[in-house]
């Protein structure tokens, strides 16, 4: 209905937009992205193109859509303005780390997504809160500085946005 919506769509999941128009004789339904091209390789139009469907979206799948419905009477076109938003997904996810008396290491836990993730680290299951003089967190990267034999332990990185979490454990030994 009217001349514009709003779809809202998580990344990696089907996109369906849907232009329903009537008229005599039937129009013919023609789909257009604003700036840009449609997404050829994953594109698919459907019921005789009232349906058109991107599989899977992703992030620069984002934008104004919109159909234009012609016959020879005339013309009328709807605007559909995509989101795409995303639970967090692994950019670099942390990994075990077995270190020597003294040595220095780090832990890396990098996510994106949209909106972007926050990324708290967790020691045993508790959060981080007293300074530590073997470790400090910064951001995305705990980093170990000589460390000694009782500074064992499992790290947790929990990445989470208002689309979901991922949770990542990464055992540290000291040997």
């Amino acid at each position: 209905m009217g001349t514009s919506s709003t779809k809202l769509v998580l990344r990696d999941e089907d996109l369906l937009l849907e232009c329903i128009a009537s008229g005599v004789p039937t129009p013919e339904i023609m789909w257009y992205k604003k700036g840009g091209e449609l997404p050829s390789q994953k594109l698919k139009f459907e019921n005789y193109n009232k349906t058109l469907r991107i599989s899977p979206v992703s992030e620069e799948d984002s934008g104004e859509y919109f159909c234009q419905a012609s016959n020879r009477m005339g013309s009328i076109r709807h605007t559909i303005s995509v989101r795409v938003k995303a639970a967090p997904y692994w950019l670099d996810e942390p990994k075990n780390l077995i270190l020597a008396p003294g040595e220095n290491g780090r832990l890396v836990c990098r996510a994106s997504g949209n909106p972007k993730p926050i990324i708290q680290w967790l020691m045993n299951g508790e959060a981080i809160s007293t300074p530590n003089p073997n470790f400090e967190v910064a951001g995305d990267t705990v980093i170990f500085r000589e460390v000694q034999t009782g500074n064992s332990a499992v790290f947790q990185c929990n990445a989470s946005n208002a689309h979901g979490y991922l949770l990542a454990n990464a055992f540290v030994s000291i040997l």
